[in-house]
């Protein structure tokens, strides 16, 4: 890489990437090994430190036909369904010999393995102290299997079909560009259209992108403790903190997709509180509504049962530690109480994101798509394809801050289907849209489902002190503690159907063709949407449909 002439291979992101994902073990002397071509183990002669070796804790020929094998000195284990993918370092060729590739099952094996090396014709090769002889990788060897390719023509996908053309055609011109010495291109040496996150047309990269990686280093081994092979100790273990001790059921999630609704819900269920609790005369406080609901994703919490700050935290352990900061929430208040949360109900990293142990009940409030992306642009400050597109992202993960641990979304359909799927707790779904269009109803039905009895001037109370205009009207005055620095303002318009008004046919169309089964379901899916459910026919067969 750095031999190449202006290091021109780091602008392969790729290839950088594969380089730094996994980790390295290291030869810890100067090793030698000579082999003349024939079967025979002896026919492979070994060297350390410029002496012949027959030191069967780190390097020997075993197996005989010209293979090197390494002894790592080390017992491997992994978390449950993940394995160790053992290889050469990537991209580092050796002269005369190759390395061989396993997978070790490392989440029971209660021994070690070796690394393999085979020579490639006779010869003599060269490890130096120092120099990897094994690169280790986890792979969640089990879920692979659930995998099922598809082959699709290009053509099944427009958007993506014509950011390829454009890429195609881009790439052309520079490169014409680049042939006949034009100053810009010659100056820009390369396109960096991956390098970027960035697309030739339409919206960029996910928040996923790298561009490069830094994992973290082995822990150190204790005192008085020594590595078998002389090696740092990779400890593969999972040091993933564990939910332990009682919980209590007091969670009542108020779930929803950002943009969706979930701190108007807030708002009401406070003054409805207020109202049955005698102290009517105000209205509730937009940025005071802690003493009945709380947020799950503060980063103190996290910080205290992970043991370090968030930034030293990898995504993982910041998964695993989501259900024990749950559980501490839950005991940590006397009678149930409301948590707000975007999170998708599912897996993340192997993990559960919601612990149904500290659940009492679900609350999820749902929007049509087609709003949410208005909505979601504005709120993030991004443009509205690159909010479409990230809508339609399986297992989208928000950034996560100093302050806040990321939170795992998934596409707008996966959070929808996720929480109303939920059969193991009471849950109650409510459509944004009949808030809007006759808020006495949903509103009253979320009181019953509580086991609350308002009366009709109360739940009316409580809805005009939780009205849009209200609302906006506080944050106008007081701000709002929970709008984002990315928008300009967190209560905007709060209306249906305003993306008849901002959205392109092919945004709607995109919308519509990821989410379409979803939108079904819940009344979305608009009658000049352009996509119609077509039963197939084979070719000659003129029967008439049912």
């Amino acid at each position: 890489m750095e031999a190449t002439g202006q290091r021109f291979a780091y602008r392969c992101t790729p290839l950088t990437m594969a380089n730094s994902t996994g980790w390295e073990l290291l030869c810890p002397a100067d090793i030698q090994a000579s082999w003349n071509g024939r079967p025979a183990i002896s026919d492979l002669i070994v060297e350390q430190d410029g002496g012949a070796s027959n030191d069967h804790s780190f390097v020997q020929s075993h197996f005989g036909h010209g293979v090197l094998s390494f002894h790592p000195g080390y017992l491997f284990r992994t978390d449950h369904r993940w394995a160790l993918w053992c290889r050469g370092a990537p991209n580092m060729p050796k002269d005369g010999i190759t390395a061989l590739d396993g997978l070790v099952e490392t989440d029971w094996l209660p021994f070690t393995f070796t690394m393999n090396w085979l020579f490639t014709r006779p010869g003599t090769v060269r490890f130096r102290k120092g120099e990897p002889f094994c690169f280790i990788l986890p792979l969640p060897h089990i879920d692979i299997e659930t995998i099922r390719p598809k082959i699709v023509p290009l053509s099944d996908n427009p958007e993506l079909e014509a950011q390829h053309a454009a890429w195609g055609a881009s790439r052309a011109e520079f490169n014409r560009r680049l042939g006949e010495r034009d100053l810009v291109a010659v100056n820009e040496k390369w396109q960096r259209f991956y390098l970027k996150g960035q697309s030739p047309m339409g919206p960029g990269a996910p928040q996923t992108h790298r561009i490069k990686r830094t994992m973290n280093p082995a822990d150190a081994l204790p005192p008085g403790r020594k590595a078998s092979s002389g090696n740092p100790a990779p400890t593969m273990a999972s040091s993933s903190p564990t939910v332990a001790g009682p919980c209590q059921q007091n969670i009542i999630w108020i779930a929803s997709y950002p943009k969706s609704g979930n701190t108007w819900v807030r708002a009401f269920l406070h003054n409805l509180l207020r109202e049955l609790s005698g102290n009517a005369d105000s209205v509730q406080d937009i940025n005071r509504m802690n003493e009945h609901t709380a947020w799950e994703i503060p980063a103190r919490p996290y910080e205290r049962v992970l043991g370090k700050s968030l930034s030293a935290a990898s995504r993982s352990e910041i998964a695993a530690s989501r259900p024990e900061v749950q559980r501490r929430l839950a005991n940590g208040r006397l009678l149930p109480f409301f948590v707000k949360t975007h999170l998708c109900f599912g897996i993340d990293e192997r993990y559960p994101t919601i612990n149904l142990d500290a659940t009492r009940a679900a609350i999820y409030i749902l929007r049509n798509p087609l709003d949410v992306a208005v909505s979601y642009a504005h709120h993030a400050n991004l443009s509205i394809d690159a909010t479409v597109v990230n809508m339609g992202l399986s297992g989208l993960k928000t950034p996560g801050s100093e302050r806040d641990v990321y939170e795992m979304l998934g596409s707008w359909s996966e959070n929808v289907a996720g929480w109303v799927g939920l059969i193991d707790r009471p849950t109650l779904v409510i459509r944004y849209e009949d808030l809007l269009s006759d808020p006495v109803r949903p509103f009253g039905a979320l009181a019953r489902f509580l086991r609350l009895e308002p009366s009709e001037r109360q739940l009316r109370a409580a809805i005009e002190k939780s009205s849009f205009p209200e609302l906006s009207r506080q944050e106008k005055e007081r701000g709002f503690i929970e709008r984002p620095p990315t928008a300009k303002t967190f209560f905007r318009e709060g209306r249906a159907g305003q993306w008849r008004d901002v959205l392109s046919p092919e945004q709607v169309q995109q919308v519509v063709r990821t989410h379409a089964p979803m939108m079904q379901r819940f009344g979305y899916l608009p009658p000049d949407c352009g996509i119609s459910i077509q039963f197939k026919r084979e070719p000659g067969d003129n029967s008439k449909l049912p």
